[in-house]
Protein backbone atom coordinates (compact mmCIF):
# COMPACT_ATOMS: atom_id res chain seq x y z
CA UNK A 1 0.00 0.00 0.00
CA UNK A 2 1.53 3.07 -0.88
CA UNK A 3 -1.34 5.54 -0.80
CA UNK A 4 -1.05 7.34 2.30
CA UNK A 5 2.54 6.88 2.86
CA UNK A 6 4.13 10.46 4.21
CA UNK A 7 7.51 9.14 6.09
CA UNK A 8 9.76 6.42 5.53
CA UNK A 9 12.41 5.26 7.73
CA UNK A 10 14.54 2.02 7.39
CA UNK A 11 11.37 -0.19 6.24
CA UNK A 12 9.01 1.63 8.60
CA UNK A 13 6.02 3.85 6.62
CA UNK A 14 4.51 6.51 8.18
CA UNK A 15 0.65 6.99 7.09
CA UNK A 16 -1.70 9.62 6.94
CA UNK A 17 -4.45 8.28 9.06
CA UNK A 18 -7.70 9.67 6.52
CA UNK A 19 -6.24 7.38 3.94
CA UNK A 20 -5.90 3.90 6.50
CA UNK A 21 -7.97 4.71 9.20
CA UNK A 22 -11.03 2.14 7.68
CA UNK A 23 -7.44 -0.62 7.85
CA UNK A 24 -6.79 0.19 11.34
CA UNK A 25 -9.87 0.95 13.40
CA UNK A 26 -11.03 -2.36 13.64
CA UNK A 27 -7.50 -3.34 15.73
CA UNK A 28 -7.64 -0.21 17.27
CA UNK A 29 -11.68 -0.67 18.75
CA UNK A 30 -9.94 -4.38 19.42
CA UNK A 31 -7.02 -2.69 22.09
CA UNK A 32 -9.30 0.36 23.34
CA UNK A 33 -12.51 -2.53 24.23
CA UNK A 34 -9.83 -4.56 25.66
CA UNK A 35 -9.98 -2.93 29.01
CA UNK A 36 -12.25 0.31 29.32
CA UNK A 37 -11.83 0.18 33.10
CA UNK A 38 -8.17 1.50 32.51
CA UNK A 39 -8.24 2.69 28.89
CA UNK A 40 -11.03 5.40 29.12
CA UNK A 41 -10.35 6.66 25.82
CA UNK A 42 -12.16 6.29 22.68
CA UNK A 43 -11.11 5.03 18.75
CA UNK A 44 -12.61 8.17 17.57
CA UNK A 45 -10.09 10.05 20.15
CA UNK A 46 -6.79 8.03 18.12
CA UNK A 47 -8.16 9.18 15.40
CA UNK A 48 -8.05 12.83 16.40
CA UNK A 49 -4.51 12.39 17.61
CA UNK A 50 -3.25 11.07 14.33
CA UNK A 51 -5.23 13.93 12.07
CA UNK A 52 -4.05 16.82 14.54
CA UNK A 53 -0.56 15.67 14.11
CA UNK A 54 -0.67 14.62 17.95
CA UNK A 55 0.22 11.07 17.20
CA UNK A 56 1.53 8.64 13.89
CA UNK A 57 0.81 5.41 12.41
CA UNK A 58 3.98 3.54 11.32
CA UNK A 59 3.37 0.58 9.50
CA UNK A 60 5.97 -2.15 7.91
CA UNK A 61 6.59 -2.05 4.42
CA UNK A 62 6.35 -5.50 4.01
CA UNK A 63 2.96 -6.02 5.44
CA UNK A 64 -0.63 -4.79 4.98
CA UNK A 65 -1.63 -1.89 7.23
CA UNK A 66 -4.19 -3.81 8.53
CA UNK A 67 -2.20 -6.75 9.46
CA UNK A 68 0.21 -4.88 11.41
CA UNK A 69 0.44 -1.14 12.68
CA UNK A 70 1.61 1.11 16.00
CA UNK A 71 0.25 4.53 16.66
CA UNK A 72 3.05 6.30 18.76
CA UNK A 73 3.30 10.08 20.36
CA UNK A 74 6.56 11.62 21.57
CA UNK A 75 5.04 13.52 25.04
CA UNK A 76 7.78 16.12 26.83
CA UNK A 77 8.06 15.91 30.40
CA UNK A 78 6.41 18.91 31.95
CA UNK A 79 9.16 18.42 34.80
CA UNK A 80 12.18 17.99 32.88
CA UNK A 81 11.63 19.83 29.50
CA UNK A 82 15.21 17.79 27.95
CA UNK A 83 13.00 14.48 28.62
CA UNK A 84 11.50 13.19 25.22
CA UNK A 85 9.94 10.73 25.36
CA UNK A 86 8.18 8.08 22.73
CA UNK A 87 4.76 6.48 23.65
CA UNK A 88 3.44 3.42 22.15
CA UNK A 89 -0.05 3.93 22.48
CA UNK A 90 -1.17 0.91 20.10
CA UNK A 91 0.40 -1.88 19.36
CA UNK A 92 -1.90 -3.88 16.49
CA UNK A 93 0.02 -7.34 15.30
CA UNK A 94 -2.90 -9.61 13.45
CA UNK A 95 -0.41 -11.91 12.01
CA UNK A 96 0.40 -15.24 12.88
CA UNK A 97 4.17 -14.74 13.25
CA UNK A 98 5.28 -13.20 16.61
CA UNK A 99 6.76 -9.56 15.09
CA UNK A 100 6.37 -8.06 18.91
CA UNK A 101 10.58 -7.83 18.44
CA UNK A 102 10.10 -5.48 15.03
CA UNK A 103 7.55 -3.25 17.83
CA UNK A 104 10.80 -2.32 19.74
CA UNK A 105 12.83 -2.18 16.96
CA UNK A 106 10.34 0.63 15.33
CA UNK A 107 9.90 2.24 18.67
CA UNK A 108 13.60 2.61 19.33
CA UNK A 109 14.47 4.04 15.71
CA UNK A 110 11.30 6.36 16.11
CA UNK A 111 12.38 7.59 19.42
CA UNK A 112 16.16 8.14 17.89
CA UNK A 113 14.88 9.47 14.93
CA UNK A 114 12.72 11.88 17.34
CA UNK A 115 15.14 12.83 19.42
CA UNK A 116 13.06 11.44 22.62
CA UNK A 117 15.69 9.49 25.41
CA UNK A 118 13.31 7.00 26.33
CA UNK A 119 10.02 5.01 24.92
CA UNK A 120 7.42 4.20 27.05
CA UNK A 121 4.63 1.43 27.08
CA UNK A 122 1.11 1.61 29.20
CA UNK A 123 -0.75 -1.49 29.58
CA UNK A 124 -2.46 -3.59 31.76
CA UNK A 125 -1.43 -6.82 29.99
CA UNK A 126 0.87 -8.58 32.43
CA UNK A 127 1.79 -10.46 29.38
CA UNK A 128 3.36 -7.53 27.26
CA UNK A 129 4.47 -5.81 30.74
CA UNK A 130 6.68 -9.08 31.16
CA UNK A 131 7.65 -9.15 27.54
CA UNK A 132 8.92 -5.37 27.78
CA UNK A 133 10.80 -5.71 30.73
CA UNK A 134 12.94 -8.81 28.92
CA UNK A 135 13.43 -6.12 26.41
CA UNK A 136 15.07 -3.51 28.90
CA UNK A 137 12.25 -1.88 29.98
CA UNK A 138 11.80 -0.83 33.82
CA UNK A 139 8.77 -0.43 35.54
CA UNK A 140 9.06 3.41 36.84
CA UNK A 141 5.80 4.20 38.26
CA UNK A 142 3.26 3.15 39.94
CA UNK A 143 -0.30 3.96 38.46
CA UNK A 144 -2.89 4.04 41.57
CA UNK A 145 -6.64 4.21 40.84
CA UNK A 146 -9.81 4.23 42.82
CA UNK A 147 -13.01 4.34 41.81
CA UNK A 148 -14.78 7.05 43.31
CA UNK A 149 -18.44 6.07 42.54
CA UNK A 150 -17.99 2.04 43.87
CA UNK A 151 -17.93 2.00 47.95
CA UNK A 152 -14.39 1.97 49.58
CA UNK A 153 -12.86 -1.05 50.25
CA UNK A 154 -10.89 -1.12 53.80
CA UNK A 155 -8.20 -2.85 55.03
CA UNK A 156 -9.21 -6.39 56.33
CA UNK A 157 -8.32 -6.07 59.97
CA UNK A 158 -9.87 -2.54 60.95
CA UNK A 159 -8.92 -1.58 64.59
CA UNK A 160 -12.13 -2.57 67.15
CA UNK A 161 -12.06 0.90 67.74
CA UNK A 162 -13.29 3.02 64.79
CA UNK A 163 -16.20 3.47 63.11
CA UNK A 164 -16.33 3.13 59.08
CA UNK A 165 -18.45 6.19 58.01
CA UNK A 166 -18.66 4.41 53.83
CA UNK A 167 -20.55 7.50 52.65
CA UNK A 168 -17.53 9.63 53.05
CA UNK A 169 -14.69 6.68 53.70
CA UNK A 170 -14.10 8.50 56.62
CA UNK A 171 -12.76 6.65 59.74
CA UNK A 172 -12.90 7.91 63.22
CA UNK A 173 -11.89 6.61 66.56
CA UNK A 174 -15.12 5.73 68.62
CA UNK A 175 -16.14 8.52 71.40
CA UNK A 176 -14.57 7.85 74.50
CA UNK A 177 -11.09 6.60 73.15
CA UNK A 178 -8.18 8.95 73.28
CA UNK A 179 -10.47 12.16 72.99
Amino acid sequence: MNQGIINKLDGYCQYDVRYVWEDIVGGISIIVNEDPEWLTMRVEDIYGLCLSGQAQVWGYHDYEISDCFCIVQVQVCPYRPANKTLQLLIAWNNLEKQIAADFNEIATKLAKHSGCNGIEIWTSAEKLAAYAKGKGFTKTMYVLRRNLYQEPRYFKEEPEDTVVQPILGIVQPEKGHNE
